[in-house]
């Protein structure tokens, strides 16, 4: 799907295809490989101007990257990528998009030894989570923006 997006100039097809890629590689547990193509999403949806996608594609380099942390910079690095995706989702007024990352950021305060011992970055994970289920409540949908409940 890259070569043949490649192929025919389609911008938002390869990045979408290399977004997808690298998707598959972190599901592998191949962060180095993962985060190369999702990084290079990144760019591609930055050239073409493509803010949803830029900001999904963001998401998922912070989830990339807090997946192949040992923590210190590359937790810092997943932190800001993730904060990203959340103000474009703002902007944009995309509350969907923008309540999946508050959840993807909430989940990576949580989830790391790094944070768990951190009463205030604990209670920040916490409004996040609130914040993302008040969304998707208000919007009716499940826990997780799945579907309709």
């Amino acid at each position: 799907a890259e070569d043949l997006a490649d192929e025919l100039g389609d911008k938002l097809g390869l990045a979408e295809a290399v977004r997808g890629l690298g998707k598959a590689y972190l599901a592998q547990r191949e962060y180095t490989k993962a985060r190369e193509c999702t990084a290079r999403a990144v760019e591609i949806f930055r050239e073409i101007q493509s803010k949803v996608q830029l900001g999904v594609a963001l998401r998922s380099l912070g989830e990339v990257t807090a997946a192949g942390s040992a923590g210190g910079e590359g937790l810092k690095s997943a932190r800001e990528y993730l904060q990203q995706s959340m103000q474009i989702f703002e902007e944009a007024g995309n509350e969907v998009e923008q309540a999946r990352s508050f959840r993807a950021y909430a989940e990576l305060l949580r989830g790391t030894m790094e944070h768990r011992t951190d009463p205030a970055v604990q209670q920040e994970a916490d409004s996040y989570a609130r914040r993302a289920d008040d969304i998707f409540a208000k919007l009716k949908l499940s826990a997780y923006g799945l579907g309709l409940t």
